[in-house]
């Protein structure tokens, strides 16, 4: 394992790893992506969709007595969760998105130098019904009964004040996950970047 694996997937408090999101993404510049630095940009890929939606989610859920440790691979999980150093459970974060668009949006990075910026409305929740809901089939069938399966539902860039226009889109998202029946503690959703949890079925 490098240096920079050994740093994504340390062991942190909720705190100290919101802390080190901030400052690692602040470190990484979009020339590093536009280089074409495949391990830089694989290791930015696991931090954009594991670890920074995980420290998002975690300094909302956990106090400081807990400790969370991202993993990398194909294990059945992403994350390991400590409590008084104990470990307790771990978490599975599921990411319901349009892959085809997100390829073409850091194609248009490496080639224009710049992705492209849109302020978001809740149509978009609309444009990734259907890969929640497949999303959804594939996890209900699978057994996390040792996890908390996290979904994090990416709604695009949009303005603190616009939470209430998307307030019917997110229930709606929250009503297809709670028709779902899942074999794991719980279920929780993630609305980002509003930094919105959601508990299904509590």
């Amino acid at each position: 394992m490098n240096e920079e694996d050994n740093e994504l997937t340390s062991k942190r408090t909720p705190k100290e790893l919101e802390e080190f999101c901030l400052q690692y993404k602040d470190q990484v510049s979009e020339l590093n992506l536009k280089a074409g630095l495949l391990r830089e940009h694989q290791d930015y890929k696991f931090f954009i969709d594991e670890v920074w939606p995980l420290s998002r989610f975690c300094i909302e859920v956990f106090d400081e007595n807990y400790q969370i440790q991202p993993v990398k691979g194909n294990q059945g999980f992403d994350a390991k969760v400590y409590r008084f150093g104990k470990f307790e459970f771990n978490i599975e974060l599921a990411y319901p998105h349009d892959g085809s668009k997100r390829a073409a949006k850091a194609r248009n990075l490496v080639k224009n130098e710049i992705s492209g910026f849109e302020i978001s409305s809740p149509s978009r929740l609309n444009e990734i019904r259907h890969n929640i809901v497949s999303v959804c089939e594939a996890k209900s069938k699978k057994d996390y009964s040792d996890c908390i399966l996290l979904f994090n539902i990416v709604t695009g860039a949009v303005y603190e004040k616009q939470l209430l226009e998307f307030s019917g889109a997110m229930e709606e998202v929250e009503n297809i996950v709670g028709s779902y029946n899942f074999r794991a503690k719980s279920v929780f959703l993630y609305f980002s970047p509003f930094r919105k949890v959601v508990e299904i079925n509590a």
